[in-house]
């Protein structure tokens, strides 16, 4: 099939010669990606961003997080839900294997930030 398309040349837009036809990008998700944003910028420990290949929040936390290696959900609230409960899950087993409030998963600033 090939050979019978060499010796004549193609209609298409991508020929040789043809003039390019102008585009726009289209930024999808603009509120999404906002809210990921503010949200990135209120949690220190978590990398938040929106995935809208997958429309959905991803957050991946800043240090070593036990069993998980981020939490996902569709919207932001689901997304803060989720993260608290991963942070409780790890300062749970870090209290448990040091014996201490959870001061090693905090980075040593104990259960409260100031």
């Amino acid at each position: 099939m090939r050979a019978e398309r060499a010796g004549r040349r193609g209609g298409g837009r991508h020929r040789l010669g043809a003039q390019c036809l102008p585009w726009t990008s289209i930024r999808w998700d603009v509120r999404q990606r906002a809210d990921a944003a503010g949200l990135d910028l209120l949690e220190p420990r978590w990398l938040v961003i929106y995935r809208p290949w997958a429309r959905s929040f991803y957050a991946v936390p800043a240090w070593p997080l036990a069993g998980e290696a981020g939490v996902e959900a569709v919207t932001i609230a689901g997304l803060r839900e989720r993260m608290r409960q991963a942070e409780a899950e790890s300062f749970a087993e870090a209290r448990g294997r040091t014996g201490t409030e959870g001061a090693t998963a905090l980075g040593g600033r104990g259960r409260r930030e100031r």
